[in-house]
């Protein structure tokens, strides 16, 4: 029979058993290595992460210094008092483009940007009442672009840090046609024979004077009702629109400026002009503050309907 860890024959009486060999010790031809103390490889960064992609690199105060920032990569800095901190990016290929800054949690900065590109655009933008950050769409050229970014009231400090990103962008408005320039003064107004039309313009100048984009309307006879909506500034446009309705002798009719709704200011005007019928009228869409340029753009959706 077998026992744990014996074999037993009954050989003449004899006891034979089988037992396991001894290890052989470790030789010392082989010995041992020490634990490395060290808890990071010699080529490791023992500094802290960087704040973002694309940290500012100071002085970057002009477009002579500007801190490259590639596209979808989030660049960041903090800004002094009455700092500016200049980024650059190159647009390979026309098309929208949005620009965004926002600060960081726990700053103050209540922040603004301009973008300059070539053609010598130049935009500005604030934020709005309700937020402290800036988000710009437009469509861009080719070329070499810069942002610049500062904070509205001139502070900065430990606690004024922003992040930046530029991006390539789908236009963030539909629109069905564009409009007919020149359409400049109340004489030169665009005629709508369409009685629901999205139409998408820009405030890119005229001569000296301040851009103004023209309508015509001729409501046939009856009540009607005409619904204006405008996007632009929410939809990330520079500029601040407002529309209004006048005779064929320039009076005014109807105004449609900045509104409030549930205690919130919205930029983009909209509203219904009630009309008697068997009139014409103008629409005159204008940027309130005569800012120029591509980044100023709108879409004015009108629907007129019989009461």
């Amino acid at each position: 029979m077998k026992i744990r860890g014996l074999a037993y024959f009954g050989l003449a009486g004899v006891v034979l058993a089988c037992v396991r060999p001894p290890l052989v010790p470790p030789s010392n031809d082989s010995p041992m290595v020490d634990p490395p103390v060290d808890t990071y490889a010699t080529t490791g960064d023992t500094g802290p992460a960087p704040a973002c992609a694309t940290p500012e690199l100071e002085p970057n105060n002009g477009t002579a210094e500007a801190t490259p920032l590639p596209f979808e990569q989030p660049g960041c800095g903090e800004l002094d008092v009455a700092d500016r901190d200049v980024f650059a990016f190159d647009m390979v290929d026309p098309g929208w483009l949005v620009v965004e800054v926002e600060r960081v949690d726990g700053s103050q900065a209540d922040l603004q940007l301009v973008v300059e590109g070539p053609d010598g655009l130049r935009v500005e933008k604030f934020d709005d009442t309700e937020s402290t950050d800036v988000t710009l769409k437009f469509e861009a050229v080719a070329g070499p672009h810069f942002v610049t970014i500062t904070e509205e009231n001139g502070q900065g400090g430990k606690r004024y840090g922003y992040e930046v990103l530029v991006s390539e962008a789908k236009a963030p408005v539909e629109w069905t046609r564009l409009e007919s320039e020149p359409n400049n003064s109340s004489d030169e107004a665009e005629l709508l024979n369409d009685r629901e039309v999205s139409i998408y313009g820009t405030f890119d100048g005229n001569a000296e004077l301040a851009d103004r984009d023209w309508f015509e309307i001729q409501i046939p006879g009856g009540e009607h009702a005409l619904a204006i909506d405008v996007d632009a500034f929410s939809f990330g446009a520079a500029g601040d629109v407002k529309v209004e309705v006048r005779d064929l002798d320039n009076g005014l009719l109807r105004q449609f400026i900045d509104r409030n709704v549930g205690g919130r200011r919205e930029n983009d005007p909209q509203g219904t002009y009630l009309s008697p019928g068997d009139e014409t009228i103008r629409l005159q869409v204008v940027e309130e503050d005569d800012i120029e340029g591509a980044a100023n753009w709108y879409v004015i959706h009108l629907a007129l309907e019989a009461r």
